[in-house]
């Protein structure tokens, strides 16, 4: 007979139960006798299961509802780990309360009522149930209590931003319209109530006491409806593990370690949804040489794409390594923007071979638009669902707004969910892409975005037929796992490594990133991926380009230095006989559109624009604000020494 104590006093408890004669194991908690992280025995216990036989479980009476309840939870779970393994029957040894219904252990017993009355406690043992026993009264704290503890027996069942969930493939004919994923896509989709409710009637016997001539029986009831909406709206659930998010792949976690194993990890919060047949073989001690071939091979993909510099190529290795290495580092990624100077060139292959390395699949794509309210009300099911990587296809036009740019700096989203007054308040961790034709960026999102930019010769670039891998998808999908093991090695030797810090040009918002992926790129010796955005913040942002142009103006029509009013700026737009007056004029118009008035622009708007520009520096030169009292606000160019 095996028999198991708690923690508190547990070798004492333990030899105590050894001394009447039974064979004891003594384990240091309710919850020690299972692998981390999983549900199965630790090695020697499970030795002893394998006996077969009849187990005895014997944890000590606890007088706080919330800990008996953890306590029975930890039981059947147990049971059920010990049925799986070979134990034939298991028992629960149940103890009455000590004194003034305090705590009573093995120890205690023994000492209170001697070991014939212990022995006597062990032949009453009754079995093990899967299910928790739940009597319905007028006190439906308890009640609710006890039907929510069972929850943590429930297979698939988690909790996210506020709400219950289970993972589903993806049906694509439930498509939105702002999202389109490819079929059989893991997803994460909040429970339905009528669902929990099926759940815990797999959970939990329901029972009322009725009074009869011999006293009290138990009656079979149903679950009540009040109970499944409680539990269901409650927003946290002690019982239930929490969701991080799901990956298709192994992932690199924040100790350095790869989560290699299926299912959920209880460290992590990570649940790992991964074919059978992807052979990825990852060395526990690869070294840098290791990884420096690893990045050979992955360059070998993407080697007939005409990257405008080495930065760029650099760049596509770090937007496959950040997903990989997404939940091992704090705060947001970058966009990557796979930007082309022609149609054909071959972003969306790019993209695709990325996406297909590490998740097998292609990308989950999520149109652009600049309308905020649209924009936003797209975001939210991407984070309640959990999508890994998303791709904004085809950008045109102006790109940026401020829900775009909160969107790429936070690690946490909060927001209304659509269609209730229900809220999501829960991680984002989505890595972004996008694709497009040399993409204008406005406002502050060109600081968030790290370009990869295809430039070809070829005036019709698609005709290009002189290829290294004809096929590339075919090829990238017949050798995913080669691939994949790569990525993961060049960050797995960079943490062996105990990743040595390569002193790069500091990146606002995205430390955690740089510290991990672009360090681990430039480590392998690529260029700095960083690197490729000074072209960016030069040429892709009209704002950028504007304000460089009202600095050269404001200095050229203020001889004096003392500065210009708004209305001075708008009263010499009117002189269009002089080009540099015109090249300011058009500064004007693409920084504060037109809203009439006779006006190139409103003089309010031109003055709160002013007012967010200021003290940004372009070509050296900054705009600074001189209050003065008699002739109102002005504006004047100061040069950086």
């Amino acid at each position: 007979m095996l028999r198991m104590s708690r923690k508190e006093q547990g070798e004492k408890k333990t030899l105590a139960v050894a001394q009447t004669g039974l064979l004891a194991v003594g384990i240091g908690g309710v919850f020690c006798w299972k692998v981390k992280g999983s549900e199965e025995l630790i090695p020697e216990l499970l030795a002893l299961a394998r006996l077969g036989g009849v187990c005895h479980i014997g944890f000590d009476y606890e007088p706080k509802p919330e800990t008996q309840r953890k306590v029975a939870g930890a039981l059947r779970r147990l049971a059920r780990a010990l049925r799986k393994a070979g134990v034939k029957e298991v028992l629960a040894v149940e103890k009455p309360p000590g004194p003034d219904g305090c705590k009573m252990g093995d120890d205690d017993f023994l000492a209170a009522f001697g070991p014939d009355a212990f022995r006597e406690l062990v032949e009453k043992a009754r079995p093990v149930l899967d299910r928790a026993l739940v009597v319905l009264g007028t006190d439906e704290f308890r009640v609710n209590a006890e039907a929510e503890a069972a929850l943590e027996n429930a297979e698939g069942l988690y909790q996210r931003g506020g709400h219950l969930a289970h993972v589903v493939q993806h049906d694509p004919s439930s498509e939105k319209a702002l999202v389109r994923r490819p079929s059989t896509a893991p997803i994460v989709r909040a429970l339905p109530q009528a669902l929990l409710r099926e759940e815990l009637t797999k959970l939990v016997d329901c029972v009322r006491l009725v009074k009869v001539k011999e006293g009290v029986e138990h009656r079979p009831a149903s679950l009540p409806g009040h109970v499944v909406a409680t539990i269901h709206c409650r927003g946290a659930w002690e019982n239930v593990p929490h969701l991080e998010g799901v990956v298709t792949h192994p992932a690199l976690l924040a100790d350095g370690s790869l989560l290699r194993e299926p299912g959920y990890d209880e460290k992590s919060g990570l649940l790992l949804w991964m074919p059978d047949d992807l052979g990825v073989e990852v060395s526990d001690q690869p070294t840098r040489d290791d990884a420096v071939s690893a990045m050979t091979l992955l360059g070998d993909v993407v080697t007939d794409f005409p990257f405008k510099a080495e930065c760029h190529k650099a760049a596509w290795l770090a937007s496959v390594l950040t997903p990989l290495a997404r939940y091992a580092f704090q705060g947001p990624s970058p966009l990557i923007l796979l930007d082309g100077n022609a149609a054909g060139v071959g972003k969306g292959l790019l993209a695709d071979v990325g996406f297909l390395i590490v998740t097998g699949r292609e990308a989950s794509v999520m149109s652009y638009t600049n309308d905020k309210e649209e924009l936003r009300k797209a975001i939210t099911p991407l984070a309640m669902e959990g999508d890994e990587m998303v791709l904004l296809d085809n950008l045109s036009g102006f790109v940026g707004n401020a829900v775009l740019d909160r969107a790429l700096t936070a690690s946490w989203w909060k927001d209304r969910i659509l269609g209730g007054n229900n809220q999501f308040n829960g991680p984002l961790n989505v890595t972004w892409y996008a694709t497009g034709n040399n993409v204008y960026l406005i406002g502050d999102t060109p600081r968030r975005v790290m370009p990869i930019r295809l430039e070809s010769p070829l005036e019709c670039p698609e005709d290009r037929g002189d290829f290294k891998y004809p096929d590339l998808r075919k090829h990238v999908r017949n050798n995913r796992g080669e691939l994949l093991s790569a990525a993961l090695t060049i960050l797995r030797a960079y943490c062996v490594a105990d990743r040595p810090d390569q002193q790069l040009t500091p990146w606002g918002s995205f430390e955690g990133w740089t510290s991990l992926v672009r360090n681990a790129v430039v480590w392998c010796g690529l260029d700095d991926p960083g690197d490729a955005r000074k072209e960016l913040r030069r040429d892709s942002s009209p704002e950028s380009i504007a304000l460089a142009g009202l600095l050269k103006g404001i200095a050229y029509l203020d001889t004096n230095g003392a500065g210009l009013t708004v209305n001075d700026m708008l009263l010499y737009c009117h002189n269009e006989s002089d080009p540099d007056i015109l090249a300011f004029r058009e500064a004007l118009f693409v920084l504060c559109p037109t809203e009439g008035r006779g006006q190139i622009v409103n003089a309010r708007s031109l003055g709160m624009k002013l007012h967010h520009l200021r003290g940004r520096v372009i070509g050296g030169m900054m705009l600074e604000r001189v209050d003065a009292v008699s002739a109102g606000v002005r504006w004047r160019v100061v040069t950086q020494q």
